[in-house]
Order: C-alpha cells, then sequence, then structure tokens
C-alpha cells in the first residue's frame, strides 16, 4: 500500500517527519529500530565472544593432556558458534517482524 504524498497538493512543508514524503524520517531507536546503540554492542560482543569464551571453557575442562585440551578447545567452539548461530538467527527473525518495511514508504 502507498501512501498519500501531500507534497502533490501543496499541503505539506516538506519538513513532517510523520509524513511518509518526508526526506527527515527519523532513525535509530525512536524510529523503532530495536537495534542500534548499546543492544548493537552486546549482541556483536555476545554472538563474537561467546564461542571463544566457550572454547576457553572447554580447554581448560579438558584433559590435561595436549590433545585433551585442543578436543575440548574445539568442542567449546563448535558448541559457541552453533549457538552464536541459533542467537543470530532468533535476533534477525524478531527483528524483520518489528522494523517496518519500506513498501510503506514514499
Amino acid at each position: 500500500m502507498k501512501l498519500p504524498d501531500a507534497r502533490d497538493n501543496g499541503e505539506c512543508p516538506d519538513r513532517c517527519t510523520g509524513c511518509a514524503s518526508s526526506d527527515a524520517r527519523p532513525t535509530g531507536p525512536e524510529a523503532g529500530e530495536p537495534l542500534s546503540g548499546w543492544r548493537l554492542g552486546l549482541l556483536a560482543a555476545l554472538v563474537f565472544l561467546w564461542p571463544l569464551a566457550l572454547a576457553v571453557a572447554g580447554a581448560l575442562l579438558g584433559e590435561h593432556s595436549g590433545l585433551g585440551e585442543a578436543a575440548g578447545g574445539l568442542a567449546g567452539l563448535a558448541i559457541g558458534l552453533a549457538s552464536a548461530a541459533v542467537i543470530a538467527k532468533a535476533t534477525a527473525r524478531s527483528l524483520q517482524e518489528r522494523v517496518p518495511s519500506d513498501d510503506n514508504v514514499g
């Protein structure tokens, strides 16, 4: 559905942030974009640091031989990567549900 453009009939001052024809639409959390600022930083840290933390934990919990530590580290890394992929997919899916598409704008 395309919203009417008020500029066509001269009724719009061209700077209204609520108008679909405006070039000055807000961005970030005030525009309904939930993944910005500290939330973006937290998610990035979680997705990238979580697998590394599990790899270190797996290596520490592995047997105290070279092969046991390596196997524990690889197992922890695999579990961390799989869980980070699940978190990233779930976040992307929830963002698609929250953020409106650009089909309704201008």
